[in-house]
């Protein structure tokens, strides 16, 4: 099914404004709003595609004041458990309670097929959120472009869990770090899980912002192959490449000569 939105605003009832559990292609100017506590804008289902080609997705009437403080009406605007692609379009709520984008599950015991949720974002604007996109477990995010923000209360730009790719994009977090990769392990054995191994990879992109692994988290992991930076990435570029500071940002380059080369 393919909703062309043509001008017009989808507001929900009661339930999530729109599930998908076929393939999905959302186009056209206009909104699709969702009211209600713990309820989603779009909810992509295990068996769903979803394709955003355009549009607005929001939740106008987010009450989410803090990380600690739901007001009684906050969720994610989009919830994907399945595939999505979002090429392009709007994705926006005021709300410091729910992350914006919830890639992946919460619980992963709630995740009964142990199947991944793939989300990619080629462009974009994204903004809200106690995270803006959080890749949860059984995630893999790949992010192509768009432009990210959020707040001083916020947690992160991007919040990775287990598998996320960063190959372009504008990242910006008042106050706090743009991205955190973290990652919990097996008591009993030590080891990470499968679906939480908090990997991330940086190959471009502009951050504006502290990238991290949280001390609360320490097992997360951050390799930088490119990109520039507003704060010395220098703990987490892949072995051999090297950090240079242009124009009041960091950069990443090739390996610094040897003497006799």
């Amino acid at each position: 099914i393919t909703i062309d939105l043509a001008g017009h605003t989808l507001t929900n009832k009661s339930g999530h404004t729109i599930t998908n559990n076929g393939t999905l292609t959302i186009t056209g100017n206009g909104t699709v709003d969702n009211i209600t506590h713990q309820k989603a804008a779009l909810y992509n289902t295990v068996k769903g595609i979803a394709t955003i080609e355009n549009g607005t997705l929001n939740r106008s009437q987010e009450t989410g004041a803090s990380a600690t403080e739901s007001g009684g009406n906050s969720y994610y605007v989009v919830l994907n458990q399945g595939k999505m692609t979002i090429e392009n379009g709007e994705v926006v709520a005021d709300g410091k309670y729910s992350s914006l984008i919830e890639n992946g599950w919460y619980k992963p015991t709630d995740n009964e097929t142990k199947t991944y949720a793939e989300l990619t974002i080629e462009n974009g604007d994204f903004s809200g959120g106690i995270n803006t996109v959080k890749n949860d477990d059984y995630g893999k995010l790949i992010v192509n472009g768009g432009t990210f923000k959020n707040w001083k209360e916020a947690n992160a730009c991007i919040l990775n869990w287990n598998e996320a790719t960063i190959n372009g994009g504008d990242f910006s977090c008042e106050s706090q770090p743009v991205l955190h990769s973290s990652a919990d392990v097996d008591k009993t054995t030590q080891n990470k899980f499968d679906y939480e191994k908090g990997e991330t990879t940086i190959k471009g992109g502009d951050f504006a912002g502290k990238v991290e692994c949280p001390k609360g988290h320490p097992h997360g992991s951050i390799t930088i192959e490119g990109g520039t930076f507003t704060e010395d990435p220098s703990a987490y570029v892949a072995d051999g490449l090297s950090v240079q500071k242009v124009d009041g940002k960091y950069t990443i380059a090739g390996p610094v000569a040897q003497i006799g080369e």
